[in-house]
């Protein structure tokens, strides 16, 4: 099921803004952040500049923004290391108003470190 089209612009504005502004100006040669939508998902990427061929880009998923149309909530995932998608908090949900400006101002570096299995510690 897609999501509901206001929902869907809202989100997609939030985060446009938010992907365009998450890296400093001298980073976006090296580092993008984007988001794609399909269904009742919205997935972030990060892109980086490939290694071996600077000309090309490869592309991470970071987190998926899962909405349930029943109760109007988000639910939060992020990739471990093997790119498998796992609950970031099984008790984790956003409103559906706020879901996604929350998520984009205080979870993103919290998803990303632990998609690549650092802990609040290692930080």
């Amino acid at each position: 099921m897609a999501l509901p089209p206001l929902t869907k612009q809202l989100a997609d504005h939030l985060l446009g803004v938010f992907c365009a502004k998450r890296l400093p100006a001298d980073l976006r040669e090296q580092i993008r952040v984007s988001h794609t939508i399909r269904g009742n998902a919205i997935t972030i990427h990060e892109h980086r500049v490939a290694w071996d061929d600077p000309r090309s880009w490869t592309r991470m998923k970071v987190a998926v923004l899962q909405h349930n149309p029943a109760d109007g909530t988000w639910e939060l995932f992020c990739f471990d290391r093997n790119a498998r998608r796992r609950t970031y908090c099984a008790s984790y949900r956003l409103s559906d108003r706020l879901g996604c400006r929350l998520w984009t101002r205080h979870t993103y570096i919290r998803a990303t470190a632990a998609s690549r299995g650092l802990s609040d510690s290692t930080r």
